[in-house]
């Protein structure tokens, strides 16, 4: 008998912020029962998960002490570990950090779409080499002022960018995006180019939405 009325946005963050409140005790986890390695890396949800994305949307909205307060109990849980980018992964000659990018694996992830080579996403990837088992033929390359964004010294660079001949006419060398190159082992085995499962909340996000609560 009325006309329906667009929620407003403080109602629409409430209506939010009450799921997730009801999510994180469904989702409880009897840390009695749970190891440091239970949890990092996961494709399931859990209490933390929740958490994250409280800290997430409380970032959006401008509560600073909610940020801090939920992105404070995943860093100060002790489930996730940043994933170093000096300090080798075993014997792959990669860093922990390359290693997260490679193989889809880390101790930072709090969760990811989890792939299997008969049930996977979208190859994100494919834009920025097209790679044919020949060359590489990207649609897009970084932009000079995107490069240069990035400090001599930051470790990230490498795993990032790599310098590559590309396949065109003009032979273009340059340095392209590799972060989305594929999981090495759908690549390798299967076949399967281009295809990396999306990481939806990492602990670097939580350190660095508690940073600018606290900036």
């Amino acid at each position: 008998t009325e006309n329906i009325r667009r929620a407003s946005l403080k109602d629409s963050y409430r209506f939010v912020l009450d799921d997730l409140e009801f999510a994180a005790q469904l989702l409880k986890i009897d840390e009695d029962n749970v190891t440091k390695n239970d949890l990092y890396n996961s494709a399931y949800f859990n209490e933390y998960t929740v958490y994250a994305l409280r800290a997430r949307i409380a970032l959006y909205m401008k509560d600073y002490e909610e940020a801090i307060k939920y992105s404070s109990k995943v860093i100060d849980s002790g489930f996730y570990v940043l994933s170093s980018a000096s300090v080798q992964y075993g014997s792959t000659g990669q860093s922990y950090y390359q290693y997260m990018w490679t193989s889809d694996n880390s101790t930072e992830i709090i969760l990811k779409v989890g792939f299997t080579p008969t049930s996977y996403g979208g190859a994100l990837g494919t834009i920025f080499f097209n790679y044919d088992y020949t060359t590489v033929r990207p649609d897009y390359v970084p932009a000079r002022w995107a490069l240069a964004l990035y400090d001599s010294s930051d470790l990230r660079y490498s795993t990032f960018f790599k310098s590559y001949l590309t396949g065109y006419p003009h032979a273009l060398q340059w340095h392209l995006l590799q972060k989305y190159w594929g999981n090495t082992t759908f690549f390798d085995s299967y076949n399967i180019r281009h295809t990396s499962m999306p990481k939806i909340f990492r602990l670097s996000e939580q350190y660095l939405i508690r940073a600018e609560a606290y900036c």
